[in-house]
């Protein structure tokens, strides 16, 4: 074998290596894109799971948020429920600053009148009766036929024009107290058994639409 035979045959080699080079080469980067495709489908996935869990959570917590609402709603009504069911009363505080605010003297007895058939507003009534009375003032029986109700916490209703200046009186001590006070004309025939040189003090029922 000459010299020219042994040119051709490594020709033919280099070729044949050239082209299985070029083949794999190909064959890497067809490969090398498959994988790319699936890193990208499996990335895709991966965000498409996070966002419908992150789409989860945000739901939750909107969740938690409408019920927690809910739950203080509640509470409030529960606690207003309770405010309006409890009785009024006087506190020992409210009782000695009331009794040293009424210790003045007046010609004129108190009467304390409440709605008829309403203990709550019958147990308030006297409540303030017994403070007039430590406060020196004479105190008639509690009337208790008063048939309508009152815009405040109490009415001041007089029977004689001279009994302007102790009502007043009488109106800033309770309204000091936080109570609102003050006059109101009394319908005729809604108070039983009226009786002359005489304050009324009218409790109102606690629920005012009543």
């Amino acid at each position: 074998m000459n010299i020219e035979y042994w040119l051709g045959f490594f020709r033919w080699a280099l070729y044949i290596g050239t082209a299985l080079v070029a083949t794999g080469t190909i064959g890497v980067s067809i490969m090398a894109s498959q994988i790319d495709k699936r890193k990208e489908h499996k990335i895709d996935d991966l965000l498409s799971g996070n966002k419908q869990l992150q789409d989860k959570i945000d739901q939750y917590q909107k969740d938690v948020i409408e019920k927690d609402k809910k739950i203080r709603e509640l509470e409030t009504g529960q606690k207003e429920l309770k405010e309006i069911a409890a009785p009024r009363t006087i506190s020992a505080e409210q009782r000695k600053k009331l009794i040293d605010l009424l210790s003045f003297t007046s010609d004129f007895q108190i009467i304390l009148a409440c709605r008829l058939q309403d203990q709550e507003s019958l147990n308030y009534a006297e409540e303030l009766a017994e403070i007039f009375r430590k406060g020196g003032w004479h105190i008639g029986p509690t009337n208790k036929t008063y048939l309508d109700n009152i815009e405040g916490d109490v009415a001041i209703a007089v029977t004689d024009d001279n009994q302007g200046e102790a009502a007043g009186k009488i109106a800033m001590a309770l309204s000091s107290m936080g109570l609102v006070c003050k006059p109101e004309k009394i319908r005729d025939g809604s108070l039983g058994s009226v009786q002359s040189s005489t304050i009324y003090l009218i409790i109102g029922s606690k629920l005012k639409g009543k």
